[in-house]
């Protein structure tokens, strides 16, 4: 893995994770609308249409209708857009909390035992501003094992 995958596509990746208590999955991400794509253009900074450039520009929709409303709660009701090679970040995401918890050969029930598990083993920058921040703060508190 590289740095910049690490800081800038897993970090933010880990950040909505664990600002919404849900892992996304590829089909959460629908294509925008040929009206979608016009009304980004006119919002979004020249800047940041760079980094979408070539790309198939992706919404974070979730059909579940819980995780969508935790969606809303957090981010408001702005789409969340990502440009096609971002997605792999979640999946990356995915990846590095199913080895880590593997790792720690304790059981996990919920995904939020799972999330409070990475919350207090990765670095706080991850879970910072998070409702787990507060796990990642009692590192010293958790006994590992």
């Amino acid at each position: 893995m590289d740095l910049f995958f690490l800081f800038f596509r897993l970090g933010p990746a880990m950040k909505l994770i664990f600002n919404i208590s849900y892992i996304p999955k590829y089909e959460d991400f629908k294509e925008l609308t040929p009206g979608q794509y016009q009304a980004m253009y006119a919002k979004v900074p020249e800047e940041d249409l760079k980094t979408l450039a070539n790309q198939k520009v992706l919404a974070f929709l979730p059909d579940d209708a819980k995780v969508y409303n935790r969606l809303v709660n957090v981010y408001g009701d702005n789409l969340m857009i990502v440009g096609d090679e971002e997605v792999s970040a979640f999946e990356g995401a995915a990846e590095l909390i199913d080895r880590y918890c593997e790792k720690s050969g304790r059981e996990f029930e919920t995904l939020t035992d799972r999330l409070v598990y990475m919350a207090q083993t990765l670095p706080d920058v991850f879970s910072e501003g998070t409702p787990y921040a507060i796990h990642g703060k009692c590192k010293k508190y958790h006994r590992k094992g």
